[in-house]
């Protein structure tokens, strides 16, 4: 069995810096899009699509690893 931490962690490493540090700004750090963008001199809008791709992408990851 493995620890899920260390395997999340492992996950967001997968992911593209943009996504990566989106998702972990956003959802770790808790951050309101809005400061997402400010912090990452992007737009909100190309926020909400790495936050959606990095959601897919992550999922995909994690169902990859458990067969």
């Amino acid at each position: 069995m493995t620890d899920p931490t260390r395997e999340l962690g492992w996950a967001l490493q997968q992911l593209p810096r943009h996504q990566r540090a989106a998702v972990i700004l956003f959802y770790y750090a808790d951050h309101p899009v809005r400061e997402v963008a400010a912090i990452l001199d992007s737009s909100v809008i190309a926020v909400r699509v790495n936050l959606s791709r990095g959601r897919k992408r992550l999922r995909q990851i994690l169902e990859t690893s458990h067969g």
